[in-house]
C-alpha cells in the first residue's frame, strides 16, 4: 500500500460537479484519486485524493474555486495531513471490494453466456 503525506476528502452535490472538481484537482496539482463513492443515487459523491501535503492542499482550494459562488455544491473539503494507516486501510478495502464484486459480475455473465 502506498503511503501518501496527505489526503484530501471533498464531498460534492451531483455526479456531475464531482467531475467537474475531480478534472480542477488532479489538473491543478499532482494529485492521484484514491477513491469515489456515489451515495444517495449520485447526488452526494465522496471523491479521496492523495499526494504530497502542498499538493493536496493546492487540489483543495482549486476544487473551492470551482464552488466559487455555487458553495451549496460542495458538501465538504479538507485535508488530513500524514493519515494514520488505519484510513488508508479503510479507502484501499472500499476500493478492493468493488473490484471483486465486478469481476464476480463478469464472470457469473460470462457463465450464463455459455449456458
Amino acid at each position: 500500500m502506498k503511503e501518501y503525506e496527505a489526503i484530501g476528502i471533498v464531498e460534492a452535490k451531483h455526479f456531475t460537479t464531482a467531475l467537474q472538481l475531480i478534472d480542477a484537482m488532479c489538473k491543478a496539482s499532482d494529485v492521484k484519486l484514491l477513491a469515489s463513492e456515489k451515495t444517495l443515487g449520485g447526488r452526494l459523491v465522496t471523491t479521496i485524493i492523495g499526494g504530497s501535503i502542498s499538493n493536496v492542499n493546492a487540489a483543495i482550494d482549486a476544487a473551492k474555486l470551482v464552488c466559487e459562488g455555487r458553495e451549496e455544491l460542495l458538501k465538504m473539503a479538507l485535508t488530513i495531513s500524514r493519515p494514520h494507516e488505519e484510513i488508508m486501510k479503510f479507502i484501499v478495502s472500499k476500493e478492493t471490494t468493488k473490484k471483486k464484486r465486478s469481476n464476480k459480475d463478469l464472470k457469473k455473465d460470462s457463465i450464463k453466456e455459455e449456458e
